[in-house]
Parts: structure tokens; C-alpha cells; sequence
């Protein structure tokens, strides 16, 4: 990932000491692909990125950090989060980019969209939306680089950079101290800025890590299920059932899955459940209930009962003298993908010891590559073609639904991640990036 400015002379006289010390061509680029590149209303050039001043960039990015790299996109964007994620944000009277960070805390996922037309701006975005994903590392890198950058011309040129400069430090404190960066990462994840998290419930959550597990206490933040402990007993109490981890599948070989995180989250997902097909002798076959559960080591009724259902998440906790189970959804169809979710967070992380593993509504790598998981093990896209013959009129989309005991919701999902129909009008279920 390249987070470049080119100096160049910035004739306002409203900007800012900083702002005019710092002012040049910006470039983004991930992957090789330039996401900022436009046409100047000036002198009607193709430039690889606006005429803006770095400072006030470079300061969004130190402050919005913690949510730059660990808060997921959440079901339902609010104000909040386009103010934290979104460069137009920025403001200041620059025209910066359309261009969208978003993190599952293993990837940073870019998204840049054109400008509207017709545009009247002093710098229109040119070409179709893109979406770039890199590793986490390469984007703390380039913000890195850029803010130092930007703090190194302002001292060259003898100008004051107070304010960049203390949250640049205090950041670093924050991400050097293992217990300040526990809870800056948690307080982040729940959708909070800096300081302006609830101080008492973050602390109580992350303790709560040593009953739980750390990852689950994340997976737990960013899909807005603030449960504790208590409450989890509760819920396998009235609606738990009981499995054995010995009993559950295991892979023979992970030679096809990809490293964790070198990839997109739905590539490991598709790639174990295509193998775990494969082993099992499934073909092109449903799965059925009965197959299902005994892969995850538990009875049939953990599907039939309908009645027994979490408040919040589906989930698997290992208490040591006992492992249990509960599962969310009311409908039998929800039920399957839920347990096939929790299938996939045993086989992605067998050598995991954590004592909770969840599925829930975010957006993280974990549970990408669970979505994944399940929709390709239920309703495996081979089999799924060959049942629709080209047929994707509602009708036999339904009968689909059906016969691979999935809901219809997925199957369309399913359709359009696979390209075989338009996105046009269609809920994304899986969420590839």
C-alpha cells in the first residue's frame, strides 16, 4: 500500500500555517491500483490524485487509528462510522477522495467509488468503483510513513505541528503498552472513538477474557453482542445442548487451505469446505441433519428443537468438565447455517484453545470465512448450478432452497457472490470482501 504526497504550492490564503507547509498531489494506491486517480477542472490532466494538504489527513488518520484497524463495517453504517471510515469526511474545503477503510481485523479493505455526474468539483474521480484489501501491517506501515513524513516536513520548515504530533505520541504509547492496546482495540471494536468508550464495561469485558477466551471477547464486541459470562450461562442453561469435541470431524490434510490471512476470508472458507466434501464422500448431496450434527459431535435435536434458542448468538463453549452448545435462529434452515458456522470455526482454527468460539452478525475475517464455510458445505456452488440448469427464476431458486435445506436468502446470496446473477436489488449474505 503507497500513502504518497508530492509537494506542490497551495494558494489559499484561508488554509493554515500547517496546512500550506504540507500541501501536494495525494496518492493512494493498494495492490498496484491507484484508487484516488481524476481529471483536474484546471487544466482538464489526469493526475493519480487531488491537490490537498496533508496535515489535516494525516491528523484524521492518527485519531480514527484504532477504528481504522479493528472496527468492521457494522449491518447498518451510521453517522459515526462514515465520520471514522470515510474520507470525505475529512472536510477542511479539500476535495478528498471517495474512498472507504474498513478492517476485519486482518485485512484493511479500500473502496473507492468515482464522482457523481455531472461534477462541478475542482477534481473529479475518474473509472469504475474498486475495492483493494491488504494485510493490516502494510496499512499500519503506510500510515506510519505517512505521519512521520508529515510531522518531518513541518519541522523542516520550522512550523508548529503541537496537535498532530501529540496524538501521533500518544498513539504509539497506547499501541506499545499491551494493556492499553487491549483496551483501545476493544473500545474500537465496539465502535468508539479514543477515551469515549464506557471505561467500566470495557474493563469488565476484558476480563472476562480468561472465561472466555481473548478472540472471543472481540468476535463478541464487533457484532454489537455485549453478553458476559452470566449471561451466556444463562443461555446454555435454558437452551444449551451438549456435544463432544472428540467426536467431531477432522480434516485429513490442510494442504489446500491457504495461510490464515495471506488471502480473502471467503477463499479459506470455500477451499475447507470443498476438502471436507471431498473427504467425507458427499458429492454433490445435502447434508443432511442427522450427518450434521454428528460432525459437530452432538444429537440431531440440536436442529429439530426449534424452541431452544440464544437471545443473541449462536455459540460453542468449553468449560473444561463440559462443552456446550446453543443456537440462535427459531428456523431450521438459520439453525443448519449456524451450526455449519460453528463446524467452521473448530476446522479454521484446530489447534485454537480458547474456550469460546461465536457466531455472530460481524464482519470480521473469522466470521467471513465462516459465511463462507457454511454456504459452500450446505449448498456447494457445483451442485447448486447443476440443480438450476440456468434456471434463476424465483421459483426454482426456491425449490433449491429446498433441496439443500438452506434458506432461499442464502441460495440467492450465493448466486450472486458466484456471478451467476446480477447484485442488482439483492442482499449480500456473504459479504466475499
Amino acid at each position: 500500500m503507497r500513502l504518497e504526497l508530492t509537494p506542490h504550492a497551495l494558494h489559499d490564503p484561508a488554509a493554515s500555517v500547517e496546512e500550506t507547509a504540507t500541501a501536494g498531489f495525494l496518492l493512494i494506491e493498494a495492490n498496484g491500483t491507484c484508487l484516488t486517480e481524476g481529471v483536474s477542472s484546471e487544466d482538464h490532466e489526469l493526475r493519480g490524485g487531488p491537490l490537498v494538504s496533508a496535515y489535516p489527513l494525516a491528523e484524521w488518520l492518527v485519531w480514527n487509528w484504532w477504528r481504522l484497524r479493528w472496527e468492521p463495517t457494522p449491518p447498518r453504517v451510521g453517522r459515526t462510522w462514515v465520520f471514522a471510515h470515510r474520507l470525505s469526511s475529512i472536510g477542511g474545503g479539500y476535495r478528498w477522495p471517495n474512498l472507504e477503510l474498513a478492517s476485519d481485523g486482518v485485512r484493511v479493505c479500500l473502496t473507492s467509488e468515482p464522482s457523481a455526474e455531472p461534477d462541478s468539483g475542482t477534481f473529479r474521480y475518474v473509472g469504475a468503483p474498486r475495492t483493494e484489501a491488504v494485510a493490516a501491517h502494510a496499512f499500519e506501515c503506510a500510515v506510519d510513513a505517512f505521519v512521520q513524513t508529515v510531522i518531518g516536513q513541518l519541522e523542516e520548515d520550522s512550523r508548529p505541528s503541537f496537535n498532530l504530533s501529540l496524538l501521533a505520541d500518544e498513539l504509539t504509547r497506547d499501541r506499545s503498552d499491551a494493556r492499553r492496546f487491549s483496551f483501545r482495540r476493544l473500545e474500537a471494536m465496539l465502535g468508539n472513538d479514543p477515551g469515549e468508550g464506557d471505561e467500566s464495561m470495557i474493563r469488565v469485558r476484558l476480563s472476562e477474557a480468561n472465561s472466555l477466551g481473548e478472540q472471543a471477547i472481540l468476535e463478541l464486541a464487533a457484532g454489537a453482542a455485549l453478553v458476559g459470562v452470566q449471561e451466556l450461562r444463562d443461555c446454555l442453561g435454558r437452551a444449551g445442548f451438549d456435544c463432544q469435541p472428540g467426536d467431531t470431524v477432522e480434516m485429513d490434510s490442510h494442504d489446500p487451505v491457504a495461510t490464515w490471512g495471506t488471502t480473502d476470508a471467503w477463499r479459506i472458507g470455500v477451499a475447507v469446505a470443498r476438502h471436507l466434501r471431498k473427504q467425507e464422500l458427499c458429492n454433490g448431496d445435502p447434508v443432511t441433519n442427522r450427518r450434521l450434527a454428528e460432525m459437530m459431535g452432538t444429537t440431531e435435536r440440536i436442529l429439530s428443537d426449534t424452541t431452544s434458542t440464544s437471545d443473541s448468538v449462536s455459540f460453542e463453549w468449553d468449560m473444561g468438565e463440559r462443552c456446550q452448545m446453543v443456537l440462535r435462529s427459531k428456523w431450521i434452515t438459520g439453525r443448519r447455517f449456524d451450526l455449519a458456522r460453528l463446524l467452521a470455526a473448530r476446522l479454521l482454527s484446530p489447534d485454537d484453545a480458547e474456550p469460546l468460539r461465536a457466531v455472530t452478525r460481524a464482519y470480521t475475517y473469522r466470521q467471513k470465512a465462516q459465511r463462507a464455510f457454511a454456504a459452500e458445505f450446505l449448498a456447494p456452488i457445483e451442485a447448486v448450478d447443476e440443480f438450476l440448469s440456468e434456471d434463476y427464476s424465483e421459483d426454482r431458486q426456491n425449490d433449491a432452497a429446498r433441496h439443500f435445506q438452506v434458506s432461499s436468502y442464502a441460495i440467492r446470496s450465493l448466486l450472486v457472490n458466484n456471478h451467476r446473477v446480477g447484485r442488482e436489488g439483492a442482499l449480500d449474505a456473504l459479504d466475499l470482501l
